[in-house]
């Protein structure tokens, strides 16, 4: 069975799979987890900022690492001399990105039956990208925006848990 991280019952990375910078900001958040297991208990994170913070930079960072020096295009190359100088800006600017790729998967042919809203649903819960926004909109139910970042609301949570 497949091991699923959530955040109030959001989940920012696939299957058996939780961000280097993810983890560690939970281990220093005092969160209580058996690795050996993957297993954490649904506990409340005080610090949601800094939790999309991290959920962020590995969300982006595993799209990069995702991206072959195979798909490092001319127009990158124009821009950077090597691959390892490519920003995580470069990567959101990518054609995977662009409205003619969510144009394309709208309309692909391999699967009839699929209905607009299921393909634009489908791409985009399924977009590394886009899940630091998602969580950030999650969040918002929850907390407050302010100068400095998120801050929880009078009576609400923020939970994390992993099975």
């Amino acid at each position: 069975m497949s091991q699923r991280f959530y955040i109030n019952g959001f989940q920012p990375f696939g299957n058996n799979e939780i961000g280097k910078r993810t983890l560690q900001f939970l281990q220093e958040s005092g969160i209580e987890m058996d690795m050996d297991d993957g297993i954490i208990d649904e506990q409340e994170i005080s610090n949601p900022q800094g939790l999309l913070e991290a959920v962020t930079y590995d969300s982006l960072s595993m799209l990069k690492d995702g991206l072959t020096q195979d798909t490092y295009d001319d127009d990158l190359k124009k821009i950077h001399h090597s691959w390892s100088e490519v920003t995580d800006k470069d990567i959101l600017c990518h054609e995977y990105f662009s409205p003619t790729y969510f144009k394309d998967a709208l309309y692909r042919n391999d699967e009839p039956s699929k209905t607009a809203y299921w393909r634009s649903y489908f791409y985009l819960s399924g977009n590394r990208a886009l899940m630091p926004g998602l969580l950030y909109v999650k969040l918002l139910e929850v907390c407050d925006e302010k100068d400095d970042g998120l801050h929880l609301k009078a009576g609400c949570k923020v939970t994390v848990r992993m099975y």
